[in-house]
């Protein structure tokens, strides 16, 4: 994924192949699709900024196969991989960002501790 260098490129490639997959039913070539969910497991740092651009470019509609690989994708793979290190941090964005509010909802418990999944919850 050399090619694509910042968050709103590797967002759209993201939601791009996705978009083509729950239309198709057919996985296509799976940089993006996949390369964001390792980044969320081994760079959360790097994941972090991606997740927040990839929520603001779709709709927040919690029945929306969209919505629901981003929830139960990296954002569960961040929170059950690095909640402890993040959990203030979506906390505090999800004050003021309804959006991640309502995302977090699609959340699984997976690895998460379960301090990690009460705050989640919450």
């Amino acid at each position: 994924m050399n090619a694509i260098t910042s968050p709103d490129e590797l967002a759209k490639a993201w939601i791009a192949y996705w978009q083509h997959q729950l239309e198709t039913d057919a996985y296509g070539k799976a940089d993006a699709g996949f390369e964001v969910d390792r980044l969320a497991r081994e760079e959360p740092e790097t994941a972090w900024p991606v997740i927040l651009a990839i929520l603001r470019s779709i709709d927040a509609i919690p029945s929306s196969r969209l919505f629901q690989v981003l929830a139960a994708g990296p954002l569960e793979d961040l929170l059950s991989e690095h909640g402890k290190r993040f959990i203030a941090r979506i906390e505090a964005e999800a004050e003021h960002n309804p959006k991640l509010k309502l995302l977090l909802g699609g959340v699984w418990k997976n690895e998460m501790s379960e301090h990690g999944w009460t705050r989640v919850q919450a």
